[in-house]
């Protein structure tokens, strides 16, 4: 959300966000689409664990997921770093 909120978009749902993001930078290819896919799994999660009446996340399946996440992470921080020096 904050590197959608710094390009001036502002979308109003989990959804909206997401399609702001595959619209402005992954068809865009400022994000490696590897990114939108982990983007889009971490949604599908966020909405089954906050929605799904017997969802439950088990660690096998998380743990693989916390260095894509970290590098993700970076990622974007370095998009909104570029942005405030004017890039």
């Amino acid at each position: 959300m904050a590197l959608l909120l710094q390009r001036h978009f502002k979308p109003t749902t989990h959804n909206g966000a997401k399609i702001h993001f595959t619209e402005h930078f992954i068809k865009t290819q400022k994000v490696d689409k590897k990114f939108g896919k982990l983007y889009a799994q971490l949604l599908t999660w966020r909405h089954k664990g906050d929605y799904d009446d017997f969802f439950d996340f088990e660690e096998k399946n998380v743990v693989q997921y916390l260095e894509p996440v970290e590098e993700f992470i970076r990622m974007i921080e370095n998009l909104i770093g570029e942005k405030k020096l004017g890039n």
